[in-house]
């Protein structure tokens, strides 16, 4: 059974993958059912024995009926109450207590891309004469999603690269493409930390997921518009105070765009400064980000989006306002539901998106860094299937 064909389902049929394990490892559902019935045997201080006149407490065709339910598609499982307490009596010595571990398992949205086994992280970077600078925030996040995966599975092999920041497209995509093609087209999974504008390795890996074409020029007119976009300053100020541009995106939303679709709210978010305007645009609205103060509090917004790729392998973005924005929502995968569907080699899946709104406290007096003191889901995490791929 898939996960369309069982929506009713509240995640994995924990059991039947638990059962299969032990029939494995006792040699067979014969062995399973003698042990099942010995355990319960000694909860309930009977003898003893490893053969009964009557049978065992739970039937060798039975357990493996449940153990093989997700799979044969069988909905109808007859079990009695004393069955179950049987099998909790076994389970109960490695750990899989029924008494304690749940039937069913929550769908995790990082379990696709623990099972890919290996993935890169991609950082923005900006080269300065003796060193590069990284993000406080994005490595806290790329800390993050690799413990989250690590739970998950404790082998995950990964690797880190630094993706060098331009100001011009030219650069970026002529950088992009001599020093990590081969990883878009042939490599690991993938996790592109940061937002397009401070990771072009970002603004790769979405142009891809949704079927854009190029990651390095705004959107055209031709092009299916993507289910989010961003509005964000056109330049940043660098250590000395000299506004520096950011590379275009297909995922920034024009000014003239913007009024159209949010009207009054656009008018509002155009009226601030221009280093004040950040927000998230989706078909729920407009997503307005305050930065914070000495005085206020701030929140922001960050688009999470993954998607398994034709090859097999898993992308995943984390794309915050800011580097708050995406830390908060890369703390927040930990605990996200729903999990990408499988697909037949040689197709990509649909994308799952969410939004994430991320509170930050106050700035200090000392001008430390603001802490991230809470995130939540914007909405549900949702599925888009993008067009036929042409970015690149």
């Amino acid at each position: 059974m898939t996960e369309e064909e069982t929506p009713w389902l509240p995640g994995k049929f924990r059991l039947a993958s638990v059962l299969k394990e032990r029939a494995l490892a006792e040699g067979g559902y014969l062995n399973l059912a003698r042990a099942v019935h010995v355990a319960f045997a000694r909860r309930m201080g009977w003898p003893v024995t490893s053969e009964v006149a009557a049978g065992f407490v739970v039937d060798r065709r039975k357990l493996n009926r449940i153990a093989e339910a997700p799979e044969s598609g069988d909905q109808r499982l007859p079990i009695t109450l004393r069955e179950l307490a049987a099998i909790d009596a076994y389970l109960e010595a490695f750990d899989e207590s029924l008494a304690h571990r749940p039937l069913f398992e929550k769908p995790e949205f990082l379990q696709p891309l623990a099972d890919s086994g290996e993935a890169v992280f991609l950082l923005g970077a900006r080269r300065k004469r003796f060193h590069v600078d990284l993000s406080h925030w994005d490595v806290g996040a790329l800390r993050s999603v690799l413990r989250g995966v690590q739970r998950l599975n404790p082998r995950m092999r990964f690797d880190v690269e630094n993706v060098m920041r331009f100001d011009t497209a030219d650069d970026a995509e002529a950088f992009v493409d001599r020093n990590h093609r081969e990883l878009f087209h042939s490599g690991p999974s993938l996790v592109g930390i940061g937002s397009p504008r401070v990771s072009h390795g970002t603004g790769v890996i979405f142009a891809h997921m949704f079927g854009l074409r190029g990651a390095f020029s705004a959107l055209p007119a031709d092009c299916t518009s993507p289910p989010f976009r961003f509005v964000w300053p056109e330049t940043e100020p660098d250590e000395h105070g000299t506004d520096l541009p950011i590379v275009p995106s297909p995922f920034v939303i024009e000014a003239d765009e913007l009024r159209t679709r949010y009207g009054a709210e656009a008018e509002r978010l155009l009226a601030l400064p221009e280093q004040e305007r950040w927000a998230v645009a989706t078909e729920d609205g407009l997503h307005v980000a305050q930065l914070p103060t000495r005085d206020e509090p701030g929140h922001s917004y960050a688009v999470v989006a993954m998607q398994r790729r034709p090859a097999g392998q898993v992308w995943l973005a984390v794309a915050g306002l800011q580097g708050a924005a995406t830390f908060g929502a890369a703390e927040h995968l930990r605990g996200m539901g729903r999990t990408l569907p499988q697909v037949e080699l040689g197709f990509a899946s649909k994308v799952l998106y969410a939004v994430i709104e991320v509170r930050v406290s106050r700035l200090r007096e000392d001008d430390l860094l603001p802490e991230v003191t809470f995130q939540e889901l914007v909405g549900p995490v949702r599925e888009w299937t993008p067009p036929t791929e042409t970015g690149g």
